[in-house]
């Protein structure tokens, strides 16, 4: 019988956390085979979603999609990843949403009923994301601590998909600074969702400076958050470093890019081919 990490289970893998922390993902995989090789695993599956989390980074979607319980739609986290990832609102979209079931369901917490507009208003359910908002509110109102934080990412989330970037960048960034829903602080949540805002909007120094700092901002409890993200990021910023002549963070971003999706899966491919022919003509002028 597998006997558990020792103590609690987020204290029994700090030195996991801290990989995700540092995105070190060799150093994660490697954590787990010799946990699992000890025979120990944590909380039941506890070692299964880590490596879905660490195959989500790498864009191995197939390999997250196999260790979930329900595929893609296993968590949130993990359906956002493969609409951002591959583009396809139509089959990554994760389970279906009924909005009319989540409002007449008591007690479901204002991160996850953000976290859904935001889903449905990335994938094109605007009408639906538009009266989950409005009931939303009708429920609970700005009285609400997790309204007044959450609230921030569904109404972004809405403005963006509704062509406004700046009032989008702008909810991001008050969702960001919003502080403590219970024990979960927000950290660089948002940074990066109003970096890309600020990018739709056609301000690539504004959108570089919040990328780079949602980077320098990781949280040991947000892997699952940063993995809808990180990997885009990095491409994103050897691009915009890249229009504004920067060939050297060109080149870092791309390189780093590359090494994070090179066993991706096929799907995936075009996009890491892409940064490789851009990083391969950056190396030659260098030279």
């Amino acid at each position: 019988m597998a006997r558990h990490l020792p103590g609690h289970p987020w204290l029994g893998d700090l030195k996991n956390r801290v990989n995700f922390a540092e995105r070190d993902f060799d150093k994660a995989e490697a954590f787990w085979d010799a946990v699992e090789a000890r025979g120990f695993d944590g909380p039941p599956g506890y070692s299964q979603s880590q490596r879905c989390a660490i195959a989500g980074y790498r864009g191995r979607m197939a390999e997250m999609e196999k260790c979930l319980p329900q595929g893609r739609s296993g968590s949130f986290e993990m359906a956002l990843a493969a609409v951002r990832f591959t583009g396809d609102t139509a089959s990554a979209g994760g389970r279906p949403i009924d909005v009319d079931t989540l409002l007449a369901t008591e007690g479901v917490p204002s991160r996850v009923v953000g976290q859904v507009i935001l889903g449905l208003a990335e994938i094109g359910r605007m009408s639906d994301a538009r009266r989950l908002m409005d009931g939303w509110r009708e429920r609970y109102g700005p009285e609400d601590l997790g309204y007044r934080v959450y609230v921030g990412m569904a109404a972004g989330a809405i403005a963006l998909a509704e062509g406004d970037p700046d009032s989008a960048a702008s909810a991001f960034l008050a969702y960001n600074q919003s502080g403590y829903v219970g024990a979960e602080h927000v950290y660089n949540r948002g940074l990066p969702e109003a970096a890309n805002a600020i990018d739709v909007a056609g301000q690539p120094d504004s959108a570089i400076a919040l990328y780079e700092r949602a980077l320098a901002s990781p949280s040991v409890f947000g892997n699952l958050y940063e993995l809808t993200w990180y990997p885009l990021a990095l491409h994103r910023l050897g691009e915009l470093h890249e229009s504004l002549g920067h060939r050297d963070e060109a080149i870092d971003y791309y390189q780093r890019f590359i090494e994070l999706w090179n066993e991706a899966d096929p799907e995936l491919q075009p996009q890491v081919k892409a940064a490789r022919d851009r990083l391969t003509g950056l190396v030659g002028e260098r030279r």
